[in-house]
């Protein structure tokens, strides 16, 4: 069978303008051919947007009804009413046989659009939901105190005079049987400073120490150790270089002291304050 060939016409009745496979011209909008046009109307088939099958075809088949539009030829298919969830009619145009053909577009942009849409979206649900859901890091445990000075206390409170005992709660049912002393001495020489304090065995928390020096109202913190977990005690602190300049004789100091789960290492919101310490510079 010989090749036929529809040509476009133009009619001062189109009423939309359309752009179809890169190029502009005026159609019937598919609502007017529908409710004016579609009594009458003859439709031979239709088109879409030419892909490189169709090309591929012009040149080897001779066979083709094609429809030519300005310059560009489109294969025409004989199923008149090709829509769909994929391709989506778009208008009609009328050829110089009389007859009509519908034009049709591919809906697959818009749908991986929308797909694409929707897979961020409920990627960033799932993120932010995990976000929100998310408890906040614990901080980390503090290392273990590192100095020459740690010793094992194996009671729960010194019997020796000069040292003192109290016992720390906090909101959480933790508690902890403190030993200490009341006195330190800080030798310049060296920076070291001598005091006394354990966290007994009984005890379910750790703890580290912060040795401040109280000045009216502000503290100046001079010493803070590393992590003392329960049977374990210090009798030496590192004084922190150009955290004070102290001169010979004795100052009102407290410890602050921080506490932590041994199990969970979540750190006890509350921090107790031992006061009244005597610190002797030497």
């Amino acid at each position: 069978m010989d090749r036929m060939e529809y040509h476009y016409v133009i009619n001062s009745d189109y009423d939309k303008k359309l752009k179809f496979d890169k190029q502009e011209f005026f159609c019937f909008s598919c609502k007017k051919f529908k409710k004016e046009l579609s009594d009458n109307a003859i439709v031979c088939g239709r088109i879409t947007t030419r892909t490189k099958e169709d090309k591929d075809k012009e040149k080897s088949r001779s066979d083709d009804t094609t429809v030519l539009i300005k310059e560009k030829s489109y294969t025409l298919y004989d199923d008149k009413d090709k829509g769909g969830l994929l391709k989506r009619k778009v208008g009609y145009i009328l050829t110089d046989d009389g007859k009509y053909v519908l034009l049709v577009k591919s809906r697959i942009p818009i749908i991986l659009l929308f797909f694409f849409g929707a897979c961020l979206m409920a990627a960033g649900i799932i993120i932010g939901g995990s976000m929100l859901n998310k408890e906040p890091p614990t901080p980390p445990v503090p290392p273990p105190d590192s100095n020459a000075g740690l010793i094992i206390d194996d009671t729960e409170s010194s019997d020796d005079s000069d040292n003192n005992g109290d016992t720390l709660e906090d909101e959480g049912g933790g508690s902890v049987r403190l030993s200490y002393s009341l006195n330190a001495n800080l030798t310049t020489a060296d920076g070291k400073i001598s005091m006394y304090f354990a966290n007994p065995k009984a005890s379910n928390q750790s703890i580290t120490l912060e040795l401040c020096i109280v000045n009216g109202d502000n503290l100046i913190k001079i010493a803070q150790s590393g992590r003392i977990d329960p049977g374990q005690g210090i009798n030496i602190m590192e004084f922190i270089p150009d955290s004070a300049i102290l001169e010979t004789g004795t100052y009102n100091a407290m410890y602050i002291v921080s506490c932590y789960d041994v199990e969970t290492g979540e750190k006890a919101l509350v921090q107790p304050r031992i006061q009244d310490v005597a610190l002797v510079v030497i």
